[in-house]
């Protein structure tokens, strides 16, 4: 019995070897190579006018050769868009305007929104120097676009030294021109861009600062257009017209009201091709279009089209996320109205920062009212100092926990909540302060934003701080510093930073302060030359200046600037700097 049961062990582990054996000495069986993936197909939006500049719709395939770096490629998708509804984004570069051009932009852009959009037709309006989100909306509502256009007004303050002056106006056309092609890729169909200017900005700078735009722009399916109705320098026209041809756009000429229905005709319809790249290429390889007829013109992207928004997906975001997404585009927070207000210091420990009042709409808020009598809303507010790179160099957040009385409800629904933030900087320059906000309980969004500029305190310059301003008798966040809505005849109190002045403190007389108030380009007040006493104590490279003025008893209602003028009569050569604050007479 137990010999029975050894050979049968013996049995098993010899069939075992064997066939072990039998599997070792089959021969290798390599994997298959995996198979190459498939070219992409790719797509191209192309517009084609006849002699006349009126589209041409009724082409074929054969009719188009499509080349990518040179090589042919094969169109396998074509098809006519008649676009609907058309969309249309007007960036003003209001910084710049000058004061005649401010009116002839505002007469057209009335023109435009009243006889030339379609009722299905939706635009937005821009500002390069501010902004507030309820008005940027992309939008067929006329209402809100020609309160868009009435916040188009010429600013005094563009009357920066040369170079200051160019790096402000840069930064403003970049910033905004970034943030409005980022924001876009989240807005289905093909959109038109259009940079209303006096001149284009100069870059100050060697490499090209736009060139990465061609790619936002192929990522939102976004055409740029110029309409600049001055010169412009080489340098400005070899970055900003290199981006417009770049995206199948145009450099609009002769009268603006002209050039924006030519926009339109051109967002009526355009040719989509789809294609394989020949041979995929590192990089983005260049696409060019050719007409078989040759009576007809043909403009294209040279980069093709990006996915758009099917691949984004916006759910399941975090409060952060939002907020971010708020900060990023000027097109998804409109639900609550919010302004920014950056004052520049600079303080001995921690060096450069921004100051930004942020002003709320509390009606914008969800409050749940309590058995006790409070009313509670909750949500948050984020401020973020952004440069010309579109990088953020400083932030700061808040927490909104309100639990009101009676009382105090109905005062801040009269007159909004405002909140102080400190954004601190490591380096001088022009920044976009843009600031969001956000409600807990509907998730509803409402952003702004204001250009600052940033001194080089360690030039040794005069230079001052931003100023603010108030009512003497500020009863209501309405006189206040963040909203700055002031009545005829009433007192102000204005505080600022002299930096930098000389510290010869032998001289009796120091520094020499004048007050300027504008209406427009009119200048409607010029105050009496204050001389400042010598510095005697404290930190003698800043000095705090306060004092008060009066409005006019019969000033009319408007938009106004207060320039402060400084001069430092102590040097060889007298030194002089200048700061600007904006506010309202109702």
């Amino acid at each position: 019995m137990s010999g029975g049961w050894f050979n049968e062990k013996v049995s098993r582990f010899l069939w075992f070897l064997l066939l072990s054996v039998c599997v070792a000495a089959q021969p290798n069986r390599r994997q298959p190579a995996p198979e190459p993936p498939p070219p992409k197909t790719l797509q191209l939006d192309v517009v084609v006018t006849d002699a006349g500049g009126l589209p041409a719709p009724n082409l074929a395939v054969a009719d188009f050769q499509l080349a990518v770096d040179g090589k042919p490629a094969i169109i396998d998708r074509f098809s006519y868009v008649h676009q609907s509804p058309r969309r249309v984004v007007l960036l003003v570069d209001d910084a710049g305007l000058s004061a005649d051009s401010v009116e002839r932009v505002r007469t057209a852009l009335a023109s435009f929104v009243d006889q030339q959009l379609q009722p299905d037709d939706e635009a937005a309006i821009l500002r390069t120097r501010s902004g507030e989100g309820v008005l940027e909306t992309i939008t067929a509502d006329r209402r809100l676009l020609h309160d868009a256009i009435a916040r188009i007004q010429f600013d005094p303050s563009r009357s920066l030294p040369g170079k200051s002056r160019d790096e402000f106006l840069f930064a403003g056309v970049a910033t905004l021109l970034r943030r409005t092609l980022a924001g876009l890729t989240a807005i289905p169909g093909r959109k038109a861009v259009v940079l209303i200017c006096d001149s284009l900005p100069l870059v100050l700078q060697n490499a090209d600062p736009f060139e990465p735009f061609a790619s936002l722009a192929a990522d939102s399916s976004a055409v740029f257009y110029i309409a600049a109705s001055g010169d412009s320098s080489e340098t400005a026209d070899a970055g900003l017209w290199k981006l417009s041809a770049s995206t199948g756009g145009l450099r609009l000429g002769g009268e603006l009201s002209a050039g924006l229905a030519r926009v339109l005709q051109d967002q009526a319809g355009y040719y989509l091709l789809g294609y394989r790249e020949p041979d995929p290429a590192p990089g983005n390889p260049g696409v060019t279009v050719q007409a078989a007829n040759t009576g007809v013109q043909v403009r294209w992207r040279n980069l093709p089209l990006g996915t758009g928004p099917a691949d984004r997906d916006f759910r399941s975001r975090t409060p952060n996320q939002e907020l971010a997404s708020a900060l990023n585009s000027p097109f998804v927070a409109g639900a609550i109205h919010l302004q920014a207000t950056p004052v520049f210091g600079h303080s001995p420990t921690t060096g450069p920062m921004v100051t930004a009042l942020v002003w709320m709409d509390v009606r914008d808020l969800t409050f749940t009212h309590q058995l006790n009598g409070q009313h509670k809303a909750s949500g948050q507010v984020l401020a973020v100092a952004f440069d010309s790179t579109g990088m953020s160099a400083g932030q700061a957040g808040y927490n909104i926990a309100l639990q009101l009385t009676g009382d105090e409800y109905q005062n801040l629904l009269h007159h909004g909540w405002v909140c102080q933030l400190e954004l601190r900087l490591r380096n001088p320059g022009t920044y976009q302060v843009r600031a969001a906000a956000r409600d807990d309980t509907s998730s509803r969004m409402g952003s702004a934003s204001q250009l600052v500029e940033v001194p080089d305190f360690s030039s040794g310059q005069l230079m001052l701080s931003g100023v603010a301003l108030r009512a003497k008798n500020s009863t209501t966040i309405d006189s206040g510093p963040a909203r700055r809505i002031f009545a005829p005849g009433e007192r102000l109190v204005y505080l600022y930073q002299i930096l930098n002045p000389s510290s010869d403190v032998a001289k009796p007389v120091a520094l020499e302060a004048r007050l300027h108030l504008f209406r427009g380009a009119v200048e409607v007040f010029t105050g009496v030359a204050q001389t400042l006493p010598a510095i005697v104590s404290g930190d003698p490279r800043r000095r705090a200046v306060s004092g008060e003025v009066s409005l006019g008893e019969k000033l009319p209602p408007g938009h106004y600037y207060l320039q402060t003028v400084v001069t430092d009569r102590q040097s060889a050569k007298p030194r002089q700097a200048q700061q600007w604050i904006d506010f309202q007479v109702r």
